[in-house]
Parts: structure tokens; sequence; C-alpha cells
């Protein structure tokens, strides 16, 4: 079974802590499975904050509004 990725209202993978648009998927920290969704990570805390509380961070709450390209988040 293929997982969809994780996007935003206008289809942008992002980083569902912190909300950070990922432009390539190959550069994101981690990956984490969760009710048939693949999600991204932008940095290193972020696996781990998602990891205890996936239902927390998995129902959208990271908005496109609110995200920065990854190569501008730093």
């Amino acid at each position: 079974m293929q997982l969809a990725d994780y996007t935003n209202d206008k289809g942008e993978i992002v980083c569902p802590v912190m909300g950070t648009i990922i432009k390539d998927k190959s550069k994101a920290v981690g990956t984490y499975d969760f009710e048939g969704k693949r999600y991204y990570f932008c940095c290193g805390g972020c696996p781990e904050l998602f990891e205890a509380d996936p239902a927390r961070y998995s129902d959208g709450k990271a908005l496109a509004s609110q995200a920065k390209p990854e190569d501008e988040a730093n």
C-alpha cells in the first residue's frame, strides 16, 4: 500500500510540527507513517515531538499561511 504524503491545502508537503514547507522530500530529516499518511519533518526535534503525540500534529494545524520555505526556516 502506498501512503499519501501529508500536505497543506495548497498540496505542499509540510512539516506537521512547525508548518515548514518541505520542497525536497529527500532533504527531510525524517518521516513517520500515521493513519495512511507519510509525514516529513524539517528539523531534528520535530520527529520526537510528533512520535510522542501523532494525533496532536496530524490534524492539519500547521497552516500554510504560517509556513516558510525550508531554506528560509532558519
